[in-house]
C-alpha cells in the first residue's frame, strides 16, 4: 500500500464528512506512519470531528453565543466544531478570546486547546502554528 496516497485519502474522507472510512483507513496504516506529523495531525483532525458529532451544532452554537457571549461552553463546543471544518482561524480567535476572559476555563482548556490546534497545523501550515504559539506566548506574559 502507498501510504502516501493512503495518508491524502483520509484526509479526503474527513473533508467530505466520511469518518467512518477516514478512521477504518487510518487505522491500517504503519505506526511509523500515524506516528509522523502528518499522521498525527489527521490523528487529531478525526478527534475533533467525532467531538463535534457530539456538540449542539455550528448554527445552535453561534445563536448562543448571539444570545449571551460569556456563555464558556458553547464558545468552547463552537471551537471544536469549527476546527472540525477546517476554519481554524476562526477557532483560534473564539479561543482567544475564551482565553482572555476566563483564562482558568475548565482548567486551562483554551491554553491547551491552542497549543494543539498548533500542533495539528504545524506540518501543513508552520508560519501559522508559530504565529498562534507566539500570540499565546505574549499573552502569557503579560
Amino acid at each position: 500500500m502507498n501510504t502516501r496516497v493512503a495518508m491524502d485519502m483520509v484526509q479526503i474522507f474527513i473533508d467530505i464528512g466520511e469518518l467512518e472510512q477516514a478512521k477504518g483507513l487510518f487505522e491500517k496504516l504503519p505506526e511509523r506512519d500515524k506516528d509522523s506529523d502528518i499522521g498525527g495531525s489527521l490523528n487529531g483532525q478525526l478527534k475533533f470531528a467525532e467531538l463535534a458529532r457530539k456538540t449542539e451544532g455550528l448554527d445552535s452554537l453561534i445563536k448562543k453565543l448571539e444570545q449571551d457571549a460569556n456563555d464558556h461552553q458553547a464558545r468552547f463546543d463552537l471551537v471544536i466544531c469549527l476546527i472540525a471544518k477546517h476554519d481554524y482561524d476562526s477557532a483560534i480567535e473564539n479561543l482567544f478570546t475564551l482565553f482572555e476572559k476566563e483564562p482558568d476555563y475548565k482548567e486551562g482548556a483554551a491554553k491547551e486547546m491552542i497549543i494543539t490546534i498548533s500542533n495539528l497545523l504545524k506540518p501543513r501550515y508552520q508560519d501559522k502554528a508559530q504565529a498562534y504559539r507566539r500570540r499565546l506566548s505574549n499573552l502569557l506574559a503579560e
